[in-house]
């Protein structure tokens, strides 16, 4: 689809109107009529359109069902027509019409341009379109009956003082809902992206913005499968998210990437270009293939022999725009609604870092040999450079001994760095009673083209998370020297606070100054019926809970947690699905049922009516409450 958008002309913009009718090659279709409106050039076809007379058009198309828009092709940044429509009296119907600027005819902006209008007219509550030319103009019919314009009726008027066969079109606007249902084939996907879809962009405050990128990174959201049909715009993200859909419904394997220059999670360049590119790859009949729509000069379908190929080829193409900056490729998954920018690329970041386990091969222990000579890494862990065969013996020793796990950490399938994770022994005696699994880990980054990338905050997020869920944790211990200030930065970024500093020694026996951090897993439960509640989470029956609002007391979506029983003592991992803040009032029936505890709305309201107003005298139906929807991630008992 065309690059275009239609814009309501502003009183100070009807010049282009004025040159559009006053144009003769324009206009010339219109020539030769009967009609005896103010201003009409029956020879030309041509209408005058002086700026004495734009006022009282305004007026009138702001105030009566009217509607006239520019089309403007975003791409040249430059009008290059109108459509318009308005009511018809006598005959009780809605006429439509479209009209292009002779020196842009032939280029697809008519066809375009009247899918949009349907669009509009649909989105006004308007059901039929109607259009009336002569029969051979073939051009003009095609162009209708290929946006779903069907003839109503045949008629004859006079042109030039002859008789001329003539058509009525009309459309029912709800055609202009993109139809889904008769896609079969890759190349079905890419006509429907090129029918249907522009690049473009719905932000926060729900302003769409077609060609241009101005102000993205600080307003653009991710728009929702329906919202991206309905307004038929997206940006590679969206685009490459409908596709993904599409080819699910017709049953075609496929994966989505993201190629993209790297940036940490904390970025704050907010008024930079985008660095980011996403694409999808078709799996058929042993061939992948590339389905390119949004970017505009290289759409079209195209065949690789592998998945690596296919990679290789793409990101070489995007590198080379990049003037050679490296850019990591990353296969994602699903893209949430009404994401920030930053958000998705936070999302992509956490996608990127994977672990596996040690081996006890060469190929590993060259690896290891090669990072340890690295000052960054050796500096902090032996205080010098281990040979090969000490390397061997250490790390064979270590895969054999049960009491630790040892992964080589992975950056969009590189290994870039190695992380030892073992249970906290507490042998420095700190009073951690609270917590029933405390683990506790190491960790290096060896490539040095990854350090000072900000990546190491993705890093230790990803650890923590793959400790929580794997290993059943409800805290976690680290131990740096006091003197890595980089690393205890990064540390505390990531939630890690400071309980203790004692004195250490390092492995050549000398005094390290070292801190001890502690990073825990918030733990709640349930103010009244603690155990019989806690069954109905474990039953799966219960997977909300209705709190009082405190700022410190909400929790944010994916947080997790650990819920307890009435002993304290650790029940299960949950995972934060959904918050909702909200007025005691507003809770509905479909919320306060997935708390799985009443029969009712009113039953459900009583008996949290009666517990909050236990702990605040003030509660009342307009007091604001925390709705938390989870789910059970992991089981401890």
């Amino acid at each position: 689809m065309k690059n275009i958008e239609l814009i309501i002309p502003k009183l100070n913009q009807y010049y282009y109107e004025q040159k559009l009718e006053n144009d003769a090659e324009t206009m010339s279709y219109n020539a030769g009529y009967d009609v005896s409106y103010d201003g009409y050039h029956y020879n030309s076809g041509c209408i005058d359109f002086p700026k004495e007379k734009w006022k009282d058009t305004y007026i009138k198309r702001v105030t009566t069902k009217r509607y006239f828009a520019y089309i403007k092709d975003c791409t040249i940044n430059r009008y290059v027509g109108y459509v318009n429509y308005q009511y018809n009296k006598n005959e009780n119907i809605y006429d439509c019409g479209v009209l292009i600027e002779y020196k842009y005819r032939g280029k697809g902006y008519a066809k375009d341009a009247l899918k949009l209008l349907v669009k509009e007219a649909y989105k006004n509550g308007i059901d039929y379109l109607y259009d009336t030319f002569e029969k051979d103009r073939k051009i003009a019919l095609k162009t209708f009956t290929d946006v779903g314009f069907e003839i109503y009726k045949e008629t004859t008027w006079k042109k030039f003082n002859k008789n001329v066969d003539g058509v009525i079109v009309r459309i029912k606007t709800s055609k202009c809902l993109p139809d889904t249902t008769s896609l079969k084939t890759i190349d079905d996907v890419l006509t429907f992206m090129k029918n249907n879809i522009r690049y473009g962009w719905i932000d926060i405050n729900n302003e769409i913005h077609i060609g241009n990128m101005k102000n993205f990174r600080k307003l653009y959201r991710t728009s929702s499968i329906a919202e991206i049909l309905e307004y038929g715009i997206g940006t590679c993200i969206e685009q490459v998210k409908l596709m993904n859909y599409l080819l699910n419904k017709i049953g075609i394997k496929n994966k989505m990437f993201a190629t993209r220059i790297y940036e940490p999670n904390d970025f704050n360049k907010l008024d930079e270009e985008e660095h980011m590119h996403c694409f999808v790859l078709c799996y058929i009949d042993n061939k992948v293939y590339h389905i390119e729509h949004p970017n505009w000069y290289r759409i079209g379908i195209y065949e690789y022999e592998s998945e690596e190929e296919a990679l290789t080829s793409i990101n070489d193409y995007y590198v080379k725009l990049s003037g050679g900056v490296p850019r990591p490729i990353t296969e994602f998954y699903k893209v949430e609604d009404n994401l920030s920018f930053k958000k998705f690329n936070n999302y992509i970041n956490n996608l990127n870092i994977s672990f596996r386990e040690l081996k006890d091969c060469s190929s590993d222990y060259i690896k290891l040999y090669t990072w340890c000579k690295n000052k960054n890494v050796y500096e902090w862990f032996e205080q010098r450079v281990l040979s090969y065969d000490e390397i061997v013996n250490k790390y064979k020793t270590k895969l054999k001994n049960d009491k630790q796990k040892i992964y080589i950490i992975k950056s969009n399938n590189k290994d870039i760095g190695l992380v030892q994770i073992y249970k906290f022994a507490n042998d420095i005696h700190l009073d951690l009673d609270n917590y029933q699994n405390i683990y506790e880990y190491d960790l290096f980054i060896g490539e040095e083209s990854y350090l000072n990338k900000g990546i190491g905050q993705n890093i230790v997020n990803n650890i923590n998370k793959k400790i929580y869920e794997e290993y059943k944790a409800d805290a976690i211990i680290l131990r740096p020297f006091k003197r890595n200030i980089r690393a205890i930065k990064c540390y505390e970024k990531c939630d890690y606070k400071k309980i203790y500093e004692y004195e250490d020694n390092d492995t050549l026996g000398n005094k390290e100054d070292t801190i001890v951090l502690l990073n825990n897993l918030d733990k709640w439960t349930f103010g009244i019926d603690t155990d019989k509640l806690v069954k109905l989470v474990l039953d799966g029956k219960k997977t909300a809970t209705t709190s009082l609002y405190e700022v410190d007391n909400l929790s944010k979506v994916d947080d997790l947690s650990i819920l307890t029983d009435s002993n304290k003592h650790n029940v299960c991992l949950v995972k934060t699905k959904k918050v909702i803040v909200t007025e005691f009032k507003n809770i509905t029936w479909d919320l306060a049922k997935l708390e799985g505890e009443n029969n009712s709305l009113e039953e459900w309201r009583k008996v949290h009516k009666d517990y909050f107003s236990k702990i605040n005298s003030a509660f009342n139906d307009d007091t604001k409450v925390i709705f938390e929807i989870f789910d059970v991630i992991e089981k401890f008992k």
